[in-house]
């Protein structure tokens, strides 16, 4: 609380119950809002843990230096190497228990904006905010069915892992080159994925219909990204829980053709889902000059 203001010339000195002095020129007034982002705040070290890991999940970056290095490029403004380093990591590893820290509320927002959150105080809710059980049945081991875009009946088959991590629930899809990582959300019944892969730089969105069950065996939907030729495609995905653990399972290719009589019902099934190319497979047209000439096949 602000308990003193002091008027020498163009100078205010401004007393605190926290004994805190500010001196301030060419201002007016300075209110207790504006002095709050400028006193340095107590922080629990479990959540600037937590804000580290998430900082590390998004950049693809080890807690190192050099992994700080390069969060401090990629985070920009007043975040510095030595601050994330020093500040954070340091201070947080110094000591024992959970006892608090002093830090800059300015900093910490500055990194919750960077995660995508409004504030610090934003990003502490949604972490310490209950999962939907809906969601938290989701975690296991999957594969991933989608038909190859050529006109062949030919389905690619890639691992999938669901895990619970820091408060989200995290997709995994395990292509023959490249994993694409990226958090599950549950609206209005439906799931919400847009997977990345650092590598490789591509990332497609997939939407499932889950509805209301909890552990369910078979997620139908679809899926928007480029091809390996970087057009724009669109299709049917479906998902089927594994009992073999994610690190035991495999790419493969599969031919619809002799799914058809598999003496295995899923491939039997999945080969009558996937069948017709024009019902799984969605393109667009072959742009010549980009204009309305391009809308006619």
């Amino acid at each position: 609380m602000i308990n003193q203001q002091y008027k020498f010339g163009k100078s205010h000195l401004i007393c605190c119950t926290r004994g805190i002095l500010v001196i301030a020129e060419r201002l007016p007034l300075i209110t207790q809002d504006l002095l709050l982002t400028i006193m340095p705040v107590n922080y629990r070290k479990s959540d600037i843990k937590h804000l580290l890991e998430h900082l590390s999940h998004k950049t693809n970056e080890s807690l190192d230096h050099h992994g700080f290095g390069r969060i401090s490029e990629l985070v920009g403004g007043s975040i510095s190497h030595k601050y994330l380093y020093d500040n954070l990591y340091g201070r947080i590893k110094s000591g024992s228990g959970d006892d608090e820290i002093r830090l800059s509320p300015n900093k910490m927002d500055e990194l919750a904006q960077f995660l995508g959150y409004q504030n610090f105080n934003t990003f502490l809710d949604h972490i310490k905010m209950p999962l939907d059980l809906i969601l938290k049945s989701l975690e296991g081991s999957y594969y991933s069915y989608v038909r190859k875009r050529s006109k062949e009946g030919t389905l690619l088959r890639s691992p999938v892992r669901v895990v619970e991590r820091e408060n989200q629930v995290i997709l995994t899809l395990k292509g023959p080159n490249w994993e694409y990582v990226g958090g599950l959300r549950l609206v209005d019944g439906c799931l919400f994925c847009t997977m990345k892969s650092e590598k490789s730089k591509k990332s497609f969105h997939h939407v499932y219909k889950v509805g209301k069950s909890e552990f369910p065996k078979v997620l139908m939907g679809l899926f928007t990204g480029v091809s390996s030729a970087n057009d724009p495609i669109a299709g049917r995905c479906v998902l089927i829980r594994q009992k073999e653990p994610f690190d035991r399972l495999q790419n493969q290719q599969l031919s619809i053709d002799e799914m058809v009589d598999s003496q295995n019902r899923a491939y039997r099934n999945l080969a009558r889902y996937f069948k017709t190319y024009e019902d799984n497979i969605l393109r667009i047209n072959t742009p010549g000059g980009f204009d309305l000439d391009d809308l006619i096949p």
